[in-house]
């Protein structure tokens, strides 16, 4: 593909108040081309649009316009910084017309979740569940701005496996809720089926219908909509993919309809995995998937999500035999290991504000579990559960804040806890820390 900007060039644009150093291309796609430049000493993403497709999307610019506007709706965005336009002698080369945005570059460490669903990637569940939880934090801020998305699919977000951190790209699609303009409606197998019989534009519920979608196959790596269904279509074109996520659609786990199962042989994961959530969560996903098909209003709102998520998190446990992560019902402290089938029995707990969190190693304590989450905003890591590194059966809460706490042991003593350093689970009674008190209690 031929570049708009050779890269090691310096190149002169309207918008920014000095020239950029095009140092290479990242990739290219149906709407132009994005490249790493550099402006000053500060690196960032240029988008630069194809003249065909600023024709077809006439409302391209305003939109633009107004989303640098209005900012990034939190940290989890790449969003639009600066709209910029080639002048002088570039202009000349490239056509007066062309245009494009800067954003942030993506940082290390993150890959698309693309390659997570493809199972090309290392992880943990813990880790996808708490990228869920941001994902659907980062649309509950977008939409408090009265902005929906419009094109949420897993091709627009980037995860870190390592600790389940989450970015969105591509946010040029963002606009005002229910405005009818843009030429983008949406991703196949991801586009709510109002939009696909063009009985609605996209709008708030449309993208819940999304949001859905992808959280099932984060924490599933599989279609919700592909059972048994699916492979009797011998080709599938457009009448068929019609069928099979609008007209006739069914979710495999439809509980009043089973016609579109997951098949035992060809879909053996996506049942055991299916299985090793809480009945919470596969309730959530059910109203979303199956009643939310054809009720919009059934549809998971971005808030309960989040609660639903973290609640999710707060009842993790690891098996003792083969370290595989199981996730108990409010009403248990044991239940089988869905991978070696082994008992796991969850015998210690921590009480943070009005959260009782399940302990084991990795276990993460928030600032959201000493008040209510606070949708839409950032939440960061007070205290962390983790193993004694020469011996993996006693573990120690962490002090993972900049903060200098108060631990009161069973003996009754008191020690000082800075940050950085742990305190053993098993001495420990409480522990007094700048965002609230943290009990230790039995299951």
């Amino acid at each position: 593909m031929v570049q708009a900007f050779p890269n090691e060039t310096i190149c002169r644009f309207e918008g920014v108040s000095e020239p950029l150093l095009i140092e290479a291309m990242l990739g290219a796609g149906s709407q132009g081309q994005v490249y790493k430049v550099l402006l000053g000493e500060d690196s960032y993403a240029l988008k630069w649009y194809f003249p065909g497709y600023i024709k077809r999307d006439k409302d391209l610019h305003e939109r633009l316009t107004r989303a640098v506007s209005i900012g990034a709706p939190n940290k989890k965005f790449i969003w639009p910084s600066a709209i910029v336009r080639a002048k002088g002698s570039l202009s000349e080369a490239i056509g007066s017309k062309g245009f494009g945005y800067l954003m942030p570059i993506r940082p290390k460490g993150f890959v698309s979740a693309t390659e997570h669903y493809g199972g090309f990637v290392e992880t943990t569940i813990q880790s996808i569940v708490i990228a869920c939880r941001e994902l659907c934090s980062a649309y509950h801020a977008l939409h408090t701005r009265g902005f929906c998305y419009k094109d949420l699919s897993l091709g627009n977000i980037f995860l870190n496996p390592a600790n389940g951190s989450l970015l969105v790209c591509d946010n040029d699609n963002a606009d005002v809720n229910g405005r009818k303009s843009g030429s983008v409606l949406g991703t196949p197998g991801f586009i709510a089926p109002e939009i696909l019989t063009q009985r609605v534009s996209p709008n708030f519920e449309t993208d819940l219908f999304s949001l859905a979608n992808v959280v099932f196959r984060l924490l599933m790596r599989h279609d919700p909509y592909c059972g048994k269904r699916e492979l009797s279509i011998p080709v599938m074109d457009s009448a068929a993919r019609m069928a099979l996520y609008s007209r006739n659609a069914v979710f495999i786990f439809d509980p009043e309809n089973s016609t579109n199962r997951p098949d035992e042989v060809v879909h053996a994961g996506v049942n055991m995995v299916w299985s090793i959530y809480t009945e919470a969560i596969r309730e959530l996903l059910v109203r979303s998937l199956s009643k939310g098909l054809s009720s919009p209003s059934e549809r998971v709102l971005t808030g309960e999500w989040i609660d639903g998520l973290s609640e999710l998190l707060n009842r993790r446990c690891l098996c003792k035999v083969c370290d595989s992560e199981v996730f108990m019902e409010e009403s248990e402290n044991t239940r089988i290991c869905w991978n070696c089938g082994e008992m796991v029995t969850a015998e210690t707990c921590l009480h943070a504000g009005e959260s009782k969190i399940l302990v084991s190693p990795g276990t993460s304590i928030t600032e959201s579990h000493f008040r209510r989450y606070s949708y839409g905003e950032d939440d960061h890591e007070v205290a962390r559960v983790i193993r004694k590194n020469d011996d993996k059966a006693v573990i120690g809460l962490r002090n993972c804040s900049a903060h200098d706490w108060r631990a009161v042991l069973m003996s009754g003593k008191t020690v000082m806890v800075s940050s950085g350093q742990t305190c053993s689970l098993s001495a420990l009674r409480e522990m007094h820390t700048h965002v609230g008190l943290i009990r230790v209690c039995s299951v």
